[in-house]
């Protein structure tokens, strides 16, 4: 079977290619195949920079697993039908969960299709995998920022994110104080209100791609500077924001 495929994309970790039987992913290259194996722990979801830099390695046709095929699986396939396919990315999940059963499950997997799909759109997902390191939060904090404060001012997310990622704007310095602060911990930023005065929630939860299993706490923040060095560099926008911090334990999957 696997012969039939020109890549194959492994998101499975070790552990579970031993559980599936034995497989040992490395041996596909020596069938001649692309292999593009990026363990990534279960439920969670890979880095911005990642996600594009394995849609980036697909030559069609190619086979995407992990262990279930489910969430992990789903989420770069739903990122070949956004990129390829210029499907929203709501609607690439919608396909995706129709041709499989199976799709997207939590929010960090949500949050950088959302994120992924931002880029395509702005132009800029070809250079995230060679411009950024694969684990540098920043870039996509900066397209999730972009995409929630659009609502409240006078451009596009398209715009806000073009600008953010080359110049030093509020958005930016924003997404830096979120990742010098926590990490590549955040799960997702929703919002609500007006532009007079907006709340920012960010849902904090295990790093990017790791096995909640493996984290035994929740990150240690001092959540009162985070939020105040946020809504600071946001108050440069000219927008009243209420940074609102949901820290999660790593048994609280944050579910979609």
């Amino acid at each position: 079977m696997l012969s039939e495929f020109d890549t194959i994309i492994s998101l499975a970790t070790p552990i579970e290619h031993v559980y599936s039987g034995g497989y040992d992913p490395r041996l596909v290259e020596g069938i001649g195949k692309r292999l593009v194996w990026r363990p990534i722990g279960e439920y969670n979801a890979p880095t911005l920079a990642e996600l594009a830099y394995i849609i980036g390695k697909i030559d069609e046709p190619a086979l995407v697993h992990c262990f279930r095929g489910c969430g992990r699986s789903s989420t770069v396939a739903a990122a070949w039908l956004i990129k390829k396919k210029m499907k929203p990315a709501l609607v690439a999940e919608s396909e995706v969960v129709t041709a499989t059963g199976c799709g997207v499950e939590t929010l960090p997997q949500r949050t950088v299709l959302q994120a992924y799909s931002l880029a395509v759109r702005a132009g800029v997902v070809d250079s995230l995998a060679s411009r950024y390191d694969l684990d540098d939060p920043v870039p996509e904090y900066v397209l999730l920022l972009s995409l929630e404060l659009s609502q409240y001012l006078p451009a596009t997310p398209e715009e806000l994110a073009t600008e953010s990622l080359e110049q030093d704007t509020p958005i930016r310095e924003a997404a830096r104080v979120l990742a010098d602060a926590a990490g590549y911990t955040v799960a997702g930023i929703s919002s609500k209100g007006d532009s007079s005065s907006i709340e920012l929630e960010i849902t904090i939860w295990v790093p990017r791609r790791s096995h909640p299993a493996a984290i035994r706490r929740a990150p240690r923040l001092d959540t009162a500077r985070l939020r105040n060095r946020v809504s600071r560099a946001l108050d440069r926008l000219g927008l009243r924001v209420d940074v609102v911090l949901d820290i999660k334990n790593p048994d609280q999957v944050p579910w979609v």
